[in-house]
């Protein structure tokens, strides 16, 4: 099995059998046990995609195998009926006017027919069409460096998909030394790349609402490249109380605390496309070390002028220190931040549209399944799942009309 060079959670995509509810077609019925049959239908027009190549790879718990080949009919139909023994999940890919359309990994049964629909969209190059609602970045101290967090959140409000000059659908700076690029949502469903110092996404942003999520580590920071290739809604940054930002647009917005660290916020609201943003992060001073030092100081005169305190200096010495800044607890975060209200006197509460709850109950199968299979460290799965049952319960009760306070 061959696994994605830059990516560990890419590497759980061939075990992540999704406990995904497919309505199953008119013709599922006719189909053998284990088969995987079912349509392409082009999004845009709504008629159904002709002369399509449709591949679908099998992944058993071990390796992936030799995907296997089919082209849709005048119905835009497809049937793989000589699946393999020992086949346990597989994933159906699409090319269609330069741009790869893929479905979730999604486990096979062998006891029934496995239908799906996938959608193919006339391309667009045009940034305008998308919209980027909210762009939250996380950084965090972990090990001996950081751990930097992208979440990243598109509308499209039209029929086409925007696929990008060249390939490049979206690209992410890396800061130098980046390792262990990590990813979910799109990002884990369409494999990217790195190019030139950062990492390149072709996956095509569809019509309606996406996401996805890129992690990585680094050594400390104290630089920090964003990009904006479409128009922004609400950027945020999250970086640990004492980290000091300077950024052009950037305003601090308030702190938050969860799971125990506080962070300060950062945001900018309505960035126009293309703004690109270079942001100086540095060690905020701490008031630890300098008391620290006037203590000595203090006592070493006492000392000096008068012998017969030295035993109240030492006392004053042995009291505790304040402490200087500690390296930040390797904790869990939410995976998706909670959108920070904008000051009262703006009158502004806007927050970023949920997710479907479907996809996230997908999203969690496949976070177990991988874990259980040891395609996951333990400590990056209960992160992922914690802050995806969060995500989870938000979107339930926003479809139910709710709204969760917290």
């Amino acid at each position: 099995m061959k696994t994605h060079p830059i990516s560990v959670l890419r590497a759980a995509l061939p075990a992540a059998l999704l406990a995904a509810a497919l309505a199953a077609g008119p013709t599922a019925a006719a189909q053998a046990p284990g088969t995987i049959a079912g349509k392409v239908v082009n999004g845009t027009t709504g008629e159904p995609a002709a002369g399509l190549e449709v591949r679908a790879r099998l992944f058993t718990a071990q390796a992936e195998l030799d995907p296997l080949e089919a082209t849709t009919d005048g119905r835009g139909r497809f049937a793989f009926e000589d699946v393999p023994a020992g086949v346990a999940g597989y994933q159906l890919e699409v090319a269609y006017r330069g741009a790869v359309y893929r479905s979730v990994a999604t486990e096979l049964d062998p006891q029934a027919p496995n239908e799906q629909t996938l959608r193919v969209y006339e391309p667009t190059t045009d940034p305008s069409r998308v919209t980027l609602e909210s762009y939250v970045v996380w950084v965090d101290r972990e090990g001996g460096g950081v751990a930097v967090q992208h979440d990243l959140a598109w509308s499209n409000a039209g029929d086409e998909a925007y696929v990008g000059e060249d390939g490049v659908v979206v690209r992410i700076p890396l800061p130098e030394g980046a390792t262990n690029l990590q990813f979910l949502g799109t990002f884990l469903e369409n494999p990217g790349r790195t190019r030139d110092g950062a990492y390149v996404s072709d996956a095509p942003i569809v019509p309606g609402a996406s996401s996805a999520t890129l992690r990585y580590n680094a050594p400390p920071l104290d630089r920090l490249v964003l990009e904006m290739p479409f128009a922004t809604t609400s950027l945020q940054l999250f970086v640990p109380q004492d980290v000091r930002v300077r950024a052009p647009a950037l305003r601090l917005a308030g702190t938050v605390t969860d799971q125990g660290l506080t962070y300060q916020v950062y945001e900018a609201r309505n960035l126009a496309p293309g703004t690109t943003l270079d942001v100086a992060m540095s060690q905020a001073a701490t008031t630890g070390g300098p008391r620290t030092a006037l203590w000595i100081l203090l006592g070493a005169l006492a000392v000096v002028l008068l012998i017969g305190a030295t035993v109240i200096a030492v006392r004053r010495n042995r009291a505790p220190v304040p402490r200087s800044a500690q390296p930040l607890r390797d904790k869990a975060r939410p995976r998706t931040a909670r959108p920070v209200p904008a000051p009262a006197a703006e009158g502004n509460g806007k927050t970023v549209e949920l997710e479907d709850p479907d996809l996230i109950v997908e999203e969690i199968a496949a976070l177990d399944l991988s874990f259980e299979r040891g395609l996951i460290e333990e400590r990056t799965y209960r992160r992922l799942r914690v802050a995806a049952k969060d995500r989870l319960l938000r979107a339930q009760e926003a479809r139910a009309g709710g709204r969760r306070r917290r």
